[in-house]
C-alpha cells in the first residue's frame, strides 16, 4: 500500500516531470558533446563514455528522488500519515525507499536509448550494457540511502539536501584522500572511494563481485543508520 502510494506520488508532481526532464536533457547534451565528439569511436569505447557520463549525471537524481519521499512530506505535514500507519516502521522505510529506487529505474529506462542505438546500429554488446546499468542502479540505490538517511532526519530540506551533497562529494574524493596518506593507508581509503574506484569496471562492461557488495553494503549500512535514527527518536519522544 504505501509502497504503491509513495509511487504514484512521482506521477502527480510537476517538480518531478521539469526535474526528470532536465536530468534527461542534460545527459542528451552531454551525450553529443562528450560521447560523441568529433572523432570516431569504437562501440565498446562510446558505451563506457556513455555509461560515464550517465553516472555522474544520476547521482543528482537519487538526491532529488529522497527529498521528494522523506523530506518533502515531513515540511508540508504529509508525513503523518505515515507515521500513524499501522504498519511495522521499518517496512515502511522499506517501502518508501524501494518507490525512490524503482523511479530511479525508470529514469534509468528512459536513458538507454543511446545504448540501444549503439547495440543495433553499431553491434555494442548486450553483456556491457546490462553490466553498465546493473553498475548505475548499484550506484544510484547506495546514494539514495545516503540521502534518504539524511532527509529522514528533522532538519528543513535545504539542510538535509547539503548534507547530502557533502557527504556524497566526500565519498567521491576518497581516491584524492588516499593520495595524501602513507602507502599502507591509501588502498583503506581508496576502497571507500563510491565512483572512481568501483564504477570504472562497470562501466567497461566487467562485473566486478567487490564492487557490487560495496555499493550494496554502503545501502544497508545507511538503511538501518536511517531505522535506528528514527527508533531513537521516538523513544525520546
Amino acid at each position: 500500500m504505501i509502497f504503491f502510494v509513495t509511487l504514484k506520488s512521482f506521477f502527480r508532481s510537476w517538480s518531478v516531470y521539469l526535474s526528470s526532464a532536465s536530468l534527461l536533457l542534460l545527459l542528451g547534451i552531454a551525450t553529443h558533446t562528450h560521447v560523441l565528439g568529433e572523432r570516431p569511436k569504437l562501440a565498446t569505447v562510446l558505451m563506457s563514455d556513455f555509461l560515464y557520463v550517465c553516472s555522474v549525471l544520476s547521482m543528482i537524481a537519487p538526491i532529488l528522488i529522497a527529498i521528494k519521499v522523506f523530506a518533502e512530506p515531513r515540511m508540508d505535514g504529509r508525513d503523518v500519515w505515515y507515521e500513524t500507519a499501522p504498519q511495522n516502521k521499518s517496512s515502511i522505510l522499506l517501502q518508501r525507499f524501494l518507490a525512490g529506487l524503482v523511479f530511479y529505474s525508470f529514469l534509468l529506462l528512459l536513458s538507454c536509448y543511446f545504448p540501444l542505438y549503439l547495440l543495433f546500429a553499431a553491434g555494442a554488446s548486450w553483456t556491457h550494457l546490462l553490466v553498465g546499468y546493473v553498475g548505475l542502479l548499484s550506484l544510484g540505490a547506495s546514494i539514495l540511502a545516503v540521502s534518504t538517511f539524511f532527509c529522514s532526519l528533522r532538519f528543513p530540506v535545504w539542510v538535509s539536501a547539503l548534507l547530502s551533497i557533502v557527504t556524497l562529494a566526500l565519498l567521491l574524493l576518497m581516491w584524492k584522500f588516499s593520495q595524501w596518506t602513507s602507502s599502507s593507508w591509501q588502498g583503506f581509503f581508496a576502497y571507500f572511494s563510491l565512483h572512481d574506484q568501483h564504477f570504472d569496471a562497470f562501466r567497461r562492461g566487467l562485473f566486478k563481485t567487490g564492487s557490487f557488495f560495496f555499493y550494496m553494503g554502503v545501502t544497508v549500512f545507511f538503511l538501518l543508520s536511517t531505522h535506528l535514527s528514527q527508533k531513537n527518536r521516538r523513544e525520546l519522544l
